[in-house]
């Protein structure tokens, strides 16, 4: 797993690139099982760039294995790269990670 940087303020989240402070959220990902293990499940992404809301049933994307996740899609406003934070769900932890 790659380490979160955030300001020394503790306040803004920091591009895993450049360390520029200016990176803000383009896209949030949900994923929903219907059950434990299934393979089934429900994807809503919303997108902060005008596109409409997705809800399918597409969870391939689902950063657990297992249960729920999240993926949260950043944008930097300084050098351009796209990183992503990822919530998984895990045996009654949640895993965070963070990558390019």
């Amino acid at each position: 797993m790659s380490r979160l940087r955030i300001s020394e303020d503790g306040g803004l989240m920091m591009c895993r690139n450049c360390r520029s402070e200016y990176v803000s959220v383009i896209r949030v990902d949900s994923f929903r099982r219907h059950a434990e293990d299934s393979g089934q499940g429900l994807h809503t992404m919303a997108s902060f760039k005008g596109a409409p809301l997705v809800v399918d049933t597409n969870t391939s994307a689902n950063p657990s294995a297992r249960r729920d996740g999240v993926i949260v899609f950043l944008d930097c406003e300084n050098c351009g790269c796209t990183s992503k934070i990822t919530f998984a769900n895990h045996k009654g932890l949640t895993l965070v990670d963070y990558a390019l």
